[in-house]
């Protein structure tokens, strides 16, 4: 079996993580029929953005006044003039994350990439797919047999973190700059998504970042200290399975998912359930979407995984939210109904990340203050109370729009910018490259 075809499957999650935000439309938006063809599609935009959005959403105003509002609009439509199409959208992008509301972004179509795949750990942004003629980024040139754990630390001279690698305390690096173009609640949220962006050519060139949509050189820091400066050419995302690529955890091919930890080994699944006998009865839930598999129902999932077990005693129960961006908050409750009867006794422990985010968030709130789960892992991606019920519409330039329809009171009088665990636990790249995950060992260990 070739390269090419195995790789296929981690490029093809790779980029469904890349382009998660770039839902279907549920519409396409026309402007008022007095200024069809009056406007440039950039203008059409603005249009929607001034006149349009404060009716739509539930409350525009609720971080800056209306009077800062009109003012950015007005600003806009002066920067925006004679600028490339990506320098626009970025320009678009920076007014509605000034909202600030992570469900309420501009955003387009993600149809480039460079070739890379990157994870931001604790510790930096580390390298886990290259194409083969860059190798060396992956995996040891010694023996091909070690994660090389090569880090990514600037593009074209900028740093992508202060000194610290992992923050930014200046305007001077990358995180600051997507800090103010993202819409985001709170840092981790902004980190998951720089997962993708750092690798998006048009989001890169249009913030100023690289001079060309086509290329730029990638600075990468190996584990001994040394630096190399790499030229990567931006590739058609329909393109990407072609690409002869090379992954972290195997040298072989077909590449052997099976010696990933469960929560990147089934990250394409729906749901996806284990049970552990040892060291104590532990039934494990892995809930990547807060949706139904047209092939199985969670209710049926539930009901299967729980039957499969049998008469033994379950001690404990781990839902992993890690994974989890959210969709339909109610899908969770046959797992409810459970913890309501059969698994009462049980310890409950939910695991949460910066991808837990909006229905998956308020699910992760419900199974610790009902169930009395304990939280462990990493802060959330959303805020416990947030504006969400999201809804999408396509604009002039084709590129869409999504925005916040209800305001949700999840814990009440609580500000904090993020669901914090009861046990924080980090996943740095020690543990990551070593196919570890710690915060399951953690839990089994307690």
């Amino acid at each position: 079996m070739s390269k090419k075809f195995i790789f296929s499957s981690l490029i093809l999650i790779l980029f469904i993580g890349l382009n998660s935000c770039n839902l279907q439309p549920d519409t396409i938006y026309h402007l008022p029929s007095e200024l069809q063809n009056q406007l440039e599609p950039w203008e059409g935009d603005i249009y929607f953005l001034e006149y349009e959005l404060p009716k739509l959403h539930k409350n525009v105003y609720h971080s800056i006044s209306q009077e800062e509002y009109n003012q950015k609009i007005a600003q806009l439509k002066i920067d925006c003039v004679d600028l490339d199409i990506e320098k626009q959208a970025v320009k678009l992008r920076e007014f509605t994350a000034s909202i600030g509301d992570a469900h309420t972004s501009y955003y387009s179509t993600m149809t480039h990439a460079f070739p890379l795949n990157i994870v931001i750990l604790e510790d930096g942004v580390f390298v886990t797919a290259a194409l083969e003629e860059n190798r060396h980024l992956v995996r040891t040139n010694n023996n091909n047999t070690e994660p090389a754990r090569v880090q990514l630390i600037a593009i074209n001279g900028t740093p992508i973190f202060d000194e610290s690698k992992t923050s930014s305390n200046s305007s001077n690096n990358i995180f600051s700059i997507y800090e103010s173009i993202l819409s985001h609640e709170n840092e981790s949220n902004l980190k998951n998504q720089m997962s993708s962006c750092l690798l998006d050519p048009n989001i890169l060139y249009g913030a100023g970042i690289t001079s060309s949509k086509d290329n730029c050189i990638m600075t990468f820091e190996f584990p001994d200290g040394s630096t190399e400066d790499i030229e990567l050419e931006a590739k058609a995302l329909n393109n990407f399975r072609e690409l002869d690529w090379v992954v972290y955890y195997d040298d072989n091919y077909p590449a052997d998912r099976s010696v990933l930890p469960d929560y990147i080994q089934y990250e394409r699944e729906t749901y996806y359930g284990k049970y552990y006998d040892v060291p104590e009865n532990t039934l494990y839930i892995l809930y990547n979407s807060c949706s139904n598999n047209p092939e199985q129902s969670f209710s049926e999932f539930i009901s299967e995984q729980y039957s499969n077990i049998g008469i033994k005693t379950i001690d404990k129960v781990v839902v992993d939210l890690r994974n989890n961006g959210g969709g339909d908050s109610r899908i969770i409750k046959p797992l409810y109904n459970l913890l309501d009867s059969e698994l009462a006794n049980s310890d409950l422990y939910v695991i949460t990340g910066s991808k837990t985010f909006s229905s998956a968030l308020m699910n992760a709130i419900e199974l610790s203050n009902k169930y009395d789960g304990t939280l462990i892992g990493g802060p959330t991606g959303g805020k416990p109370n947030h504006y969400g019920e999201v809804k999408h519409i396509q604009l002039p330039t084709g590129n869409s729009i999504s925005w916040s329809t209800k305001y949700f009171t999840m814990i009440p009088g609580d500000n904090s910018d993020s669901l914090y665990p009861d046990i924080s636990v980090d996943i740095e790249s020690a543990d990551f490259f070593a196919l570890e995950d710690p915060i399951i060992n953690k839990i089994l260990n307690l």
